[in-house]
């Protein structure tokens, strides 16, 4: 599995499971049972915690060598000092041997977020490098706002492919998440 995902180890030693945490709500919760009564219980309990921050999409851009995207972070109260931004561009439907998978993470950066103040702003950019071998429509990008201090919480999450043209309507209660 390390060969699919370059930061296994990474996420591994992060949540400190001992495996790919494929079922890690938010960051803090683990449904044991392996049910959909489980799921909807995790996702119902995270979906009642307003987020306390938006994560704004102002820019993306996809070539045939590069994928731009630039985001803004508000918040709308305080945050602790200790969250990070994290930035992925993602792959769906990727075919190796005879296995197919949904949505692999071909290249990510982390920057602190430093703003901690209600209303306070912060802007983010990146350019990733995309290989010849990747398929264009099927790219996308995953922002997340992650506390590293403690639980691993997601604050804020979001997500499209490049080729859509804005965000679908969510019935998320944490997203907050939305493109200009």
């Amino acid at each position: 599995m390390s060969g699919i995902s370059p930061d296994y180890g990474t996420r591994d030693a992060l949540y400190n499971l001992g495996s790919v945490p494929w079922n890690v709500f938010d960051g803090t919760i683990i449904p044991y049972e392996d049910t959909y009564e489980s799921y909807l219980n995790a996702y119902n309990t995270r979906k009642a915690i307003s987020s306390p921050l938006t994560v704004t999409v102002l820019s993306k851009s996809l070539t045939a060598t590069h994928a731009y995207l630039k985001v803004r972070v508000t918040l709308e109260s305080g945050v602790a000092a200790g969250k990070k931004v994290h930035l992925f561009l993602w792959e769906d439907d990727v075919t190796a041997g005879s296995h197919t998978w949904r949505f692999i993470e071909r290249a990510g950066t982390t920057r602190d977020l430093t703003v901690t103040a209600a209303a306070q702003s912060q802007e983010f950019e990146h350019t990733f490098a995309v290989e010849s071998g990747w398929k264009q429509p099927d790219l996308g990008f995953c922002v997340l706002v992650q506390d590293t201090n403690g639980t691993k919480e997601v604050l804020n999450a979001c997500a499209a492919a490049f080729s859509d043209v804005g965000v679908r309507p969510a019935s998320l209660g944490r997203v907050k998440a939305s493109f200009q």
